[in-house]
């Protein structure tokens, strides 16, 4: 039953970009963003379990595998792109870079879902254009295998949101504009 209690409260000085908890409970990852990009993981009791440098210039979002086994920072460096880490020991798996197409304003990545078992993942990658000055957002999702190779992509277009289903099956399209 909810209580409310504080489990865990940052003793250091850093601003955050992300926090999510471990899957168990047990602790709490954080990434820093900017020129310090790193992600950490803390105990309960405060204590860093972990530290992880990334590339320098992102915004660093965090998502934990549903099993407690990876973590995936994203939006990582300038390049907006992907790291793959080992949850409970904190070593680098994977780093994917995703080149941006050509006449592109930008592109992020606006979430990460873990297959079940060893699927994969897929990333939601947003294609940011701005023909004209009409600004628009183009979503792809992007189906890697766990050493970052690309198995499919399916294009959603411009101005949707997408929601994808735990399992990754199914994918919720909305029309935003």
């Amino acid at each position: 039953e909810p209580t409310g209690k504080v489990l865990w409260r940052s003793a250091v000085d850093l601003r955050y970009a992300a926090v999510v908890t471990t899957a168990n409970g047990d602790g709490v990852y954080a990434a820093t963003s900017g020129g310090e990009s790193t992600v950490y993981r803390y105990r309960l009791d405060g204590s860093i379990a972990w530290q992880v440098g990334l590339a320098s210039g992102g915004s660093n979002n965090l998502m934990a595998s549903p099993d407690g086994r990876y973590l995936a920072a994203f939006n990582v460096g300038l390049g907006h792109g992907l790291t793959i880490l080992d949850a409970v020991a904190g070593q680098r798996l994977l780093d994917v870079s995703i080149t941006a197409a050509a006449g592109t304003a930008g592109q992020f990545i606006e979430g990460v879902r873990f297959l079940p078992g060893d699927q994969g993942l897929l990333v939601d990658l947003v294609v940011v254009r701005d023909p004209g000055g009409v600004h628009s957002e183009e979503h792809s999702i992007l189906w890697l295998d766990r050493q970052g190779a690309l198995l499919g992509q399916s294009k959603f277009g411009a101005n949707v949101d997408v929601q994808v289903a735990a399992d990754g099956r199914k994918a919720l399209v909305v029309v935003t504009a």
